[in-house]
């Protein structure tokens, strides 16, 4: 049983670190424009002392098994 919908691998080119690294695990990848709108949502949280921190990314499907 399927239960979510399809999607199409993000390219490797596409993918850049995010987020606090994390001792012997990957660091947390999303997508070049994800990134860039979080930067935006980071500073602006921050601007009204507000801290965001990255829980999780994108994990391929070979990642995930």
């Amino acid at each position: 049983m399927v239960l979510h919908l399809r999607y199409d691998q993000a390219p490797e080119s596409e993918l850049v670190p995010v987020g606090p690294v994390r001792v012997g695990k990957p660091p947390t990848r999303m997508r070049r424009e994800s990134a860039g709108a979080l930067s935006l949502m980071k500073a602006a949280a921050a601007s009204e002392a507000v801290h965001l921190i990255v829980l999780s990314g994108y994990r391929s499907v070979s990642e995930q098994a």
